[in-house]
């Protein structure tokens, strides 16, 4: 997500469907500890749970793009390691 991405509150159609919403960003926020790089724009995203409009499902989106863009990088922690 871009840092100059402006998200509001009355900024397009909402959506018909605000569970598939939800459940993306839950997911997403299980992400978020192995994958740093999306905290920011997930925390952002998830201001708008309690009212989803179509910009926001397209940032989503725009995010599984990035992900799966670099799905070769992982944070892997070793079991030994204290």
């Amino acid at each position: 997500m871009e840092p100059s991405c402006t998200l509001s509150k009355s900024e397009g159609l909402l959506l018909l469907n605000p569970g598939e919403y939800i459940r993306l960003i839950g997911n997403l926020l299980y992400l978020i500890h192995t994958r740093f790089g999306i905290n920011f724009a997930i925390h952002k995203l998830n201001q708008f749970v309690s009212n989803p409009q179509e910009p926001h499902m397209t940032t989503i989106f725009h995010v599984l793009r990035c992900l799966k863009g670099c799905s070769g990088i992982d944070l892997l922690f070793s079991s030994n390691d204290h």
